[in-house]
């Protein structure tokens, strides 16, 4: 509230000077006459009563009414003080006039009489603030009335028939001479001093922007580095700056003769805006380009010149060079053959003329990373010439030989048939694998070939190239290959599973997830389990891994899989231990790459020391790509791991890399026969006798075995005949999920019943086993 009105106040006084309020009255001046009458109302408010109540009560009647006069003149004159300011000051001005002049009338006391005059005196310094100097000079002027009347001591009140004086007379006149003086005047004058800084420091910044237009005027136009030269209404001079004074011979004399710009640039036409003109100087010809600009004022026109001389030259000698680059930029820089760009332009221009029967042929140096380390990218161009040179002379009537790729040359063929065009190109195959010399010495390169045809495999010069580079690259040898469309969409297909797995396992959605299948002994006792990753997509669906598992390898995210299952792994295995349930060993494959991780085997035990669980819990099952590495590095990890209590198994014993050595080389603590040598263990004699030797070779290296991948009866009675006792399968228990698992671990001594499986299971490839 108190805020409210504070600022009410601040805005009926004026004292903000940011915005001009009055259309003609400067708002410091309306705030100093407000705050004069506004201050004399105020203070003189208890002098005003006091002696109204005073002179009332005693019958001096002519006192109340004089003093209600000036209290009420007072007023009417703050009322319109925004309206009438002119007027209001000038009666302010006659109101401390009459108010001393009634001092001397009315008062008999000569002490008391001149303060009427002392009243008076204030009347300069008033209208020096509210109506200027002019004013205060006539207000000068008439207090030498006052002060003749004061020092001669003459009086006025005989002529009135009052001569009564009210009791506190003395103290009315000296509080008001004292409100004046003290604090109505001195608010005025502190109203116009705070205006005056203000407007001074207005001025400073009207200066400083004057000075700064001035350093402008001297950086755009004096100190230009172009010419230029500025024009009134009616082209004559009127300035110019050194630049152009030198460039025309121009001088402060023909500003003074008025001198216009068409007498002294006849070529100069002021119609156009702009254009260019040239001019003879010194024996050498100037381009200049001139630019016609209207300035603030409409009549004075600023007209700048440029030197163009060097950017016109400069311009013929680029047009001249660009017709040369034209017909570079259809050679290939380094070999010196037509690029891509070009073989594209004839394709495109065969494409309207033919509608079937165009066959693009891509030709890519099958041994090309040998010549490009051995010979560099000069070797590369050499073989490239000289097959574009071959090409060219072989009898098929190949049209634009280019080249299209860094190790690859197309040609087009028009008119044969698909077999055809294969049958030619398998044909001319020898002959397209020739030599080139190098540093005197023949460098043999190899070929092969890709073919697309129009419109089978494209449409346009962009799709038909793209389909023959790909058909080579998965070209053979003496072999020509016809683009395959189902070929590249399967590829597109990989590299989109490759995207989504890559996303997928640095996300917490829940698309990957595990299932376990039972390892089991003779009585049917579950001994084991092995974790087994699965897939369901959103976008994909369910994806086998026999597909994402290889893809996974190519990308190299074979590590981050594997990392993904022995967490998950160790993090079932606590869940089964805090719900009192009694785990076997969860078995996890392991490639090659895992083991080369430096931090492996750090990573394993900080799971473990994750979940709080015992190594004897992890078997880790050594796949075959994990046994072709080096063995000494092999071995190393592998110690470390069976040192810690892990289990060590070696997975599909019998295939690959898999051999007797790896029985001393590692600690192994197990065996899995591969699956090859059970399907038909039942009726291969021999398959029967090599299961047999190994089982009879682990026995005497205390190394236990497991087959795995039984399904039949025949199957596991064969296997128990020759003395195996551990086995998993289809037969025993297909991949289950975690929450069917517990119901196995909950009572230890459940027996997995073989029920024999009606139609046998393909062989799954590695990938299923991760």
């Amino acid at each position: 509230m108190l805020s409210s009105v504070g600022l009410w106040i601040k805005a009926w006084l004026l004292l903000d000077d940011s915005e001009q309020v009055h259309p003609v009255i400067e708002n410091w001046k309306i705030s100093a006459l407000r705050i004069i009458l506004l201050a004399c109302l105020i203070l003189t408010a208890a002098i005003v009563v006091d002696s109204s109540r005073v002179a009332y009560a005693l019958g001096y009647y002519h006192i109340f009414v004089i003093t209600l006069f000036f209290y009420t003149l007072l007023i009417l004159q703050l009322i319109c003080s925004w309206r009438y300011y002119h007027q209001v000051s000038w009666l302010l001005l006659l109101t401390i006039g009459l108010s001393g002049i009634c001092i001397h009338l009315f008062i008999s006391d000569p002490h008391l009489v001149l303060f009427g005059s002392i009243v008076v005196y204030s009347l300069p310094m008033v209208a020096l603030v509210l109506l200027g100097m002019r004013a205060a000079i006539a207000c000068m002027l008439f207090n030498l009335f006052p002060l003749y009347i004061s020092a001669e001591g003459i009086t006025f009140y005989q002529w009135l028939p009052f001569d009564i004086v009210l009791e506190n007379t003395n103290w009315y006149l000296n509080s008001l001479i004292f409100l004046v003086f003290n604090i109505c005047l001195p608010l005025a004058a502190a109203r116009t001093i705070a205006a005056a800084a203000k407007l001074g420091k207005q001025q400073r910044f009207k200066n400083e922007a004057l000075s700064m237009h001035h350093d402008l005027y001297r950086s755009l136009f004096a100190d230009a580095a172009n010419a230029h030269i500025m024009l009134d209404r009616h082209c004559c001079l009127v300035d110019f700056n050194q630049v152009a004074s030198r460039l025309f011979k121009l001088n402060s004399e023909q500003i003074k003769k008025s001198e216009t710009i068409s007498r002294l640039l006849p070529q100069l036409n002021m119609a156009n805006k702009q254009g260019i003109i040239h001019l003879s100087q010194a024996g050498s010809d100037i381009t200049l380009r001139y630019s016609v600009k209207s300035m603030s004022r409409k009549y004075y026109s600023l007209v700048s010149f440029e030197d163009v001389s060097s950017q016109i030259a400069l311009t013929k000698q680029l047009e001249s060079e660009q017709k040369n680059s034209e017909q570079m930029k259809s050679l290939d820089a380094y070999s010196g053959l037509p690029n891509s760009m070009w073989f594209r332009q004839h394709i495109e221009r065969l494409i309207e003329r033919y509608t079937t029967g165009l066959s693009i042929v891509v030709v890519e140096l099958a041994n090309s990373q040998y010549i490009k380390q051995k010979c560099g990218s000069t070797g590369v161009s050499l073989a490239l010439q000289t097959l574009a040179k071959t090409i060219r002379q072989l009898p098929i009537a190949p049209m634009a030989v280019a080249r299209v790729g860094e190790f690859s040359l197309g040609f087009i063929c028009i008119g044969d048939s698909q077999q055809q065009i294969v049958n030619k190109m398998n044909l001319h195959h020898q002959s397209l694998c020739a030599s080139f010399m190098f540093e005197d010495k023949p460098i043999k390169f190899e070929v092969k070939c890709g073919i697309a045809l129009m419109p089978q495999h494209g449409q346009t010069p962009n799709e038909l190239i793209s389909a023959a580079i790909y058909a080579s690259s998965n070209a053979f040898p003496k072999h020509a290959c016809v683009f395959n469309p189902q070929e590249m969409n399967l590829f597109f297909a990989r590299q989109e599973i490759a995207d989504v797995l890559a996303d997928m396992l640095q996300s917490e959605q829940q698309q990957l997830y595990l299932v376990y299948q039972a390892k089991v002994n003779q009585r049917g006792e579950l001994i084991g389990l092995e974790a087994l990753l699965r897939w369901t997509s959103p976008q994909l669906g369910p994806v086998s891994p026999a597909v994402f598992i290889p893809i996974a390898e190519e990308r190299g995210l074979v590590v981050a899989v594997t990392r993904w299952v022995i967490e998950r792994s160790c993090k079932q295995i606590r869940e089964w231990l805090d719900k009192g349930l009694t785990p076997v060993s969860v078995a996890i494959n392991l490639s090659a790459v895992d083991l080369e991780q430096a931090d492996f085997v750090s990573f394993l035990l900080n799971r473990l020391t994750k979940y709080k669980i015992h190594p004897r819990f992890i078997e880790l099952e050594l796949t075959e790509s994990a046994l072709g590495m080096s063995t000494k590095r092999a071995s190393e990890v592998v110690e470390v791991l069976y040192n810690w209590g892990f289990t060590i198994t070696i997975d599909d014993f019998g295939s690959g890399y898999s051999n007797l050595s790896r029985l001393v080389l590692f600690p192994v603590t197990r065996l899995k026969i591969d699956r090859q040598f059970v399907v038909n263990i039942h009726q291969n004699s021999k398959h029967a006798q090599m299961v047999k030797t190994i089982i009879a070779m682990c026995d005497s290296l205390d190394i236990e075995v497991l087959a795995e991948g039984i399904e039949l009866r025949a199957q596991l009675d064969q296997l128990l005949h020759l003395g195996c006792q551990q086995f998993q399968g289809f037969g025993f228990a297909k991949p289950c999920l975690p929450e069917h698992v517990e119901k196995w671990l909950a009572s230890p001594a459940t027996e997995l019943k073989f029920n024999p499986v009606e139609l046998p299971v393909q062989q799954l490839t590695i990938g299923e086993k991760v």
